[in-house]
């Protein structure tokens, strides 16, 4: 994953044209003799005039057709928000078990970097090929059988043989978010779409502000691993809590996100990571904050 931004969270042409070419690199390098179909909507920074693109073919959807037939808004972004959020709430309540002040917490760049590769993770094949059937804009394909229109969402999102999943981490959410209790506190739905959070796509007509933008480009924070205490040396079984564990697999992870090669590895760990989270009881953190 390659990180870019700006001080003014702005979606600009050079950054789109950056990915779209590193992307054809890509596709090349992975399927050689292919090309891939990438649909984009119509927004100001999408422009690919004077791009060479030898493994991807753009197409733009007409205006206002997006969230009907772009297999993105027909379910997969919202899947992949629901375990993104799953993380990032399950990271707050660590940091308040540690004894942090919720109003001090700031999660560094990294660490959002890998939950968005935990969350994509989760999101499934299925999911993914029940939201290309859904939009209809494919006339032979491999997904699975037709999905009635009395089975969308209000939000436009598919229900899939998932959805159970995907119910139990919403309910997981909603908990977890009681269980902070904050003043004013937001509801699952909004969490999952914090306004705030919003993409603006905009270009800068001025060049004196568009060189800014990329002079103040913020610097990647990283993980200040706590050190962990050390256990005697004794024939004495010490048990090992979970947030020792979390901590200790944290370490791990960063370690091989230092290595060449180390993406399946690192699938592993996650999947560990997921067991260990499992064992947390809810008794337990209810205990914590009576």
């Amino acid at each position: 994953m390659t990180y870019r931004n700006n001080n003014k969270a702005w979606m600009l042409t050079t950054l789109f044209q950056d990915w779209l070419r590193n992307f054809d690199r890509q596709v090349g390098q992975k399927h050689r003799g292919q090309r891939v179909l990438l649909l984009l909507d119509n927004c100001s920074s999408h422009k690919i005039e004077g791009l060479n693109l030898l493994n991807v073919d753009v197409h733009f959807l007409p205006p206002n057709t997006t969230s009907k037939i772009q297999p993105m808004d027909s379910g997969i972004i919202m899947s992949f928000k629901k375990y993104y959020r799953y993380y990032h709430i399950h990271w707050i309540l660590e940091q308040i078990e540690a004894g942090q002040y919720i109003q001090d917490l700031k999660m560094s760049v990294l660490q959002v970097i890998q939950y968005i590769i935990q969350g994509w993770n989760e999101v499934t094949t299925e999911t993914i090929s029940n939201c290309w059937n859904h939009t209809k804009i494919l006339s032979n394909t491999d997904c699975l059988d037709d999905i009635e229109a009395d089975n969308i969402g209000a939000e436009n999102h598919i229900e899939t043989d998932d959805t159970e999943a995907d119910d139990l981490v919403l309910n997981e959410i909603s908990r977890m978010l009681e269980i902070i209790n904050l003043p004013n506190s937001m509801g699952t739905k909004e969490f999952l779409n914090i306004p705030e959070e919003n993409i603006v796509y905009e270009v800068p007509e001025d060049i004196t502000e568009f060189i800014e933008i990329f002079k103040k480009q913020s610097e990647e924070n990283t993980n200040d691993l706590n050190d962990l205490d050390e256990i005697d040396d004794s024939t004495k079984i010490v048990t090992v809590g979970t947030n020792v564990a979390l901590k200790s697999l944290n370490t791990v992870h960063t370690y091989l996100l230092q290595q060449e090669n180390s993406n399946e590895q690192i699938k592993l760990v996650n999947m560990i990571e997921k067991f260990v989270r499992k064992k947390q009881t809810q008794t337990t953190i209810h205990q914590y904050f009576v």
